[in-house]
């Protein structure tokens, strides 16, 4: 087994848009708790945000105070922040698993019918793009909705005249394979596993391989005139043999060695840029949420990169945004944003706001509304996560040009594993190139078990939505 050893970790890329490393269980007093190691290779600093429930915060408050007992005002001030934390007198948030925010009923109907008469999402996507050059779309990772809402935009964006999607789940090294995969007489499977793999040896997850299959479906329709529909990679290929330890995570020589290649997030910069807007091509790119919001921003990223070494780095989406204006804007998808007073480590973007508006729709409908103007505008982004090193309040409309619902969060279901992604052809280079420390022992059915682990992980959060 991978990673049996450790205490529950689960370590991603960038936050939440790659599970990387090591996934074990636990259980505190009948509670699972989630410690998310943010492997960050794609912004080149790996750091551990411990996320717990509320027996954490206890401790840690029950520690600040044993440490300052000659004072009473700290134990005054304990004693306010315990009250307005745990009893919540303003009653600013309610729930047990997830926190949420309460909203008088005439508001909350107001939303709701908003919702129900909003355009569909792949339809607003379509729009931004006759004002907009490139709409990079921000996904939660590991939801297979929102990656098969890339599949299903693939002919509407074709239809509209549209021709590129830019996809983070594939190198650009890899571009001429992706070129010969979508644009071949049948589809080869295997070599969209290929695709993957070379991304990320544990990214073994059928919906991505059904995106690859819907740009060459709508691509075996045309004739040999007809522009063909592309997927262009935008990542890089990371060196991570160079990882041998957890320290080395805080090495800034061996974290130099890491992204020898470039830092991700400048890589996908460059490659939008290169690709779409310096050529004036309207596209899509679909990206986990931190490397797609533009107008938003997040000084720790930029600080942790300048830490280890690597400095004026910003996220992909900030750095487009400052280049080239409104010509690129951000749509998030809806789903779980991290909020440490869940027990989960997770919570809603707007403490339940949206999802009490969208949760009525009927199944399979999908709604997207440009932010600005909407009646979600001013609605607070909730999480303290998101918001730790931001000045002030943080709205829906400054954290996101426009908002895309293909489910409400308590209906989100995990990427489905592909059961044999690991073979013992590919054994010795899944384990050389795994994203972290090198699990040297591991046999297939470990390699595979853990790519199935990741996803019931992520399963188990959105069951807390439930």
């Amino acid at each position: 087994m991978i990673g049996q050893t450790q205490p529950p970790v689960l370590i991603y890329e960038s936050t939440r848009d790659e599970l990387l490393v090591q996934r074990t269980r636990g259980q505190t007093q009948d509670k699972r708790r989630v410690i998310l190691a943010c492997a960050s290779t794609y912004y080149g600093c790996l750091c551990a945000f411990a996320l717990g429930g509320s027996r954490t915060r206890t401790r840690q408050l029950y520690c600040m105070v044993m440490q300052q007992k000659r004072s009473r005002f700290v134990w005054v001030v304990a004693i306010v922040v315990a009250f307005f934390f745990f009893i919540d007198p303003f009653r600013l948030f309610s729930g047990g698993r997830v926190p949420t925010a309460r909203v008088d009923r005439e508001t909350q109907t107001e939303l709701a019918s908003f919702a129900s008469s909003a355009q569909a999402a792949a339809d607003v996507v379509v729009d931004l793009l006759r004002t907009s050059d490139v709409v990079l779309i921000g996904e939660t990772g590991y939801a297979s909705q929102h990656v098969e809402f890339a599949a299903d935009l693939i002919p509407v964006l074709d239809s509209a005249g549209i021709r590129h999607l830019g996809y983070q789940y594939a190198n650009t090294e890899d571009q001429p394979l992706i070129d010969d995969l979508t644009t071949s007489s049948t589809f080869d499977e295997q070599l969209a596993r290929t695709i993957l793999f070379n991304h990320l040896s544990v990214l073994g997850f059928q919906e991505h391989v059904e995106v690859f299959r819907a740009a060459w479906e709508v691509n075996r329709r045309k004739s040999s005139s007809d522009p063909p529909f592309r997927i262009i990679g935008l990542s890089n290929q990371l060196n991570y043999e160079a990882i041998t330890s957890q320290d080395d995570i805080e090495n800034p020589e061996v974290m130099k060695r890491v992204l020898a290649s470039g830092v991700p997030d400048s890589v996908m910069a460059q490659i939008i840029s290169s690709e779409f807007l310096d050529q004036h091509v309207k596209a899509v790119a679909f990206l986990q949420i931190d490397h797609a919001l533009t107008g938003f921003r997040r000084q720790g990223y930029e600080e942790q990169l300048r830490a280890i070494g690597f400095d004026g780095i910003q996220r992909a989406g900030n750095a487009l945004r400052n280049d080239y204006g409104d010509r690129v804007v951000t749509a998030a998808l809806h789903g779980p944003v991290q909020n440490s007073r869940s027990r989960t480590g997770y919570g809603y973007p707007t403490g339940s706001v949206l999802e009490n508006a969208v949760v009525t729709l009927e199944d399979g409908t999908s709604i997207g509304f440009r932010t600005a103007g909407s009646p979600f505008a001013d609605v607070p982004i909730v999480s303290d996560t998101l918001t730790a090193d931001v000045d002030g309040e943080v709205t829906l409309s400054d954290y996101t040009d426009a908002y895309l619902v293909v489910s409400p969060i308590e209906s989100l279901t995990a990427v489905t594993p592909i059961a044999d992604f690991i073979t013992a052809g590919n054994l010795e280079e899944a384990v050389r190139t795994f994203p972290g420390v090198s699990p040297a022992d591991a046999t297939v059915d470990d390699m595979n078990e853990f790519i199935a682990g990741n996803a019931r992980s992520m399963a188990e959060i959105f069951d807390e939505f439930r």
